[in-house]
């Protein structure tokens, strides 16, 4: 059988933090390493799935919100203070 290295694969690259998941869902098959491709069940591949997309996504888009959210609440607290204690004075009230 010819090995058809131009087929779309669902190798995906090796990340640190999951060496054992790694190790449990890979295989050789026709000389190509299929990493992520074997998994014991669906269940374990949809965990894995929801894991990454909140871990990846989700925690650091809200990191990311309460951080700027934070900045905002400085800036507005400085902006307030500054406008007690020397007040803009209108061209009407001359």
């Amino acid at each position: 059988m010819k090995n058809d290295r131009s087929a779309k694969s669902t190798v995906q690259p090796i990340r640190g933090y999951s060496m054992a998941l790694v190790f449990s869902t890979t295989a050789v098959v026709d000389g190509i390493c299929m990493q992520y491709a074997f998994w014991n069940s669906r269940a374990a591949e949809v965990a894995n799935s929801i894991w990454n997309f909140v871990s990846f996504f989700v925690l650091i888009l809200a990191i990311f919100i309460f951080c700027y959210w934070r900045i905002l609440v400085v800036i507005r607290r400085q902006a307030s203070a500054k406008y007690l204690t020397n007040p803009v004075k209108s061209d009407m009230s001359r």
